[in-house]
């Protein structure tokens, strides 16, 4: 198994298991916020891509450099 299998192996194992909802209850969960709660949940949803993709990033340029090496 190479590096980059292995990175994404353990990725997925960290991923939080949430119980998917349909688009009718997500709807039915936005529609019921007001602006300012919806913008703030964007907010977080857009940090909490962000620092994940970051820490993608930063692993996948330690295997390069890894492999480099070899």
């Amino acid at each position: 198994m190479t590096k980059y299998n292995e990175l994404v192996d353990y990725q997925v194992s960290q991923m939080k298991t949430n119980e998917r909802q349909s688009f009718d209850e997500l709807y039915e969960q936005y529609s019921s916020m007001s602006i300012p709660e919806q913008i703030t949940n964007i907010k977080q949803l857009g940090r909490d891509l962000f620092n994940k993709l970051d820490k993608i990033i930063d692993q996948l340029d330690v295997i390069l450099e890894e492999d480099k090496k070899d």
